[in-house]
């Protein structure tokens, strides 16, 4: 492999493709022994917003991507990732969907830095605009189960959403089709989510 590609292992909106400039190679694939939560904090200039974050977690598994990006891909990518840092991530800990092979080498995750990690309030909402976003990316590549699973393996849904999707404040918004925005809806209102408005 060339030694300027990367694989980088994405779990919230790095899945959802709509948020790239340009087509990347991916993998559907599995972490396995970590979790996600909303335990990220990150100030825009719109004010501070909760985002999803990896967490050590044995015997969990969470789905995502792992994108291959050359250098300058990689530099995009940790100027977007505000208040994360890179870490690696063991190929013992990684396998591929749809095959009974483990992904070959080791990538690179991100998680957040110790300042930045925060339970969620009313400061530091989920923005629903963020949510739309990774909840598209999943339903695109992995469909609904893919959606379903994702609602499942996240800790801390009791943070409280601001109702931003028809004036997004996330500065990568996505539009969802009237099925997609259903569905999520359906699922979000399923877990009597503590939504809050600007």
């Amino acid at each position: 492999m060339n030694e300027h590609l990367y694989w980088t292992f994405g779990y919230g909106s790095i899945v959802n493709l709509e948020t790239w400039s340009h087509p990347v190679e991916y993998k559907m694939a599995y972490l396995d022994g970590w979790k996600r939560s909303w335990r990220h904090v990150v100030h825009l200039d719109c004010g501070s917003f909760s985002a999803l974050t990896l967490e050590p977690c044995p015997n969990a598994r969470i789905a995502g991507l792992l994108v291959a990006t050359d250098q300058v891909n990689s530099e995009i990518l940790n100027n977007r990732e505000i208040g994360y840092e890179l870490m690696n991530i063991n190929e013992a800990h990684l396998s591929l969907k749809d095959s009974d092979t483990d992904h070959t080498g080791d990538a690179r995750g991100y998680t957040s830095r110790q300042s930045h990690i925060q339970t969620p309030d009313n400061m530091s909402p989920i923005q629903q605009s963020y949510l739309d976003c990774v909840m598209q990316g999943y339903y695109n590549v992995f469909g609904e189960s893919g959606v379903i699973d994702f609602m499942e393996t996240t800790d801390f849904w009791d943070a409280p959403i601001l109702l931003d999707r028809d004036n997004p404040s996330y500065p990568r918004p996505i539009e969802l089709t009237k099925p997609q925005r259903d569905l999520f809806t359906q699922l979000t209102e399923a877990k009597q989510l503590n939504y809050i408005n600007k």
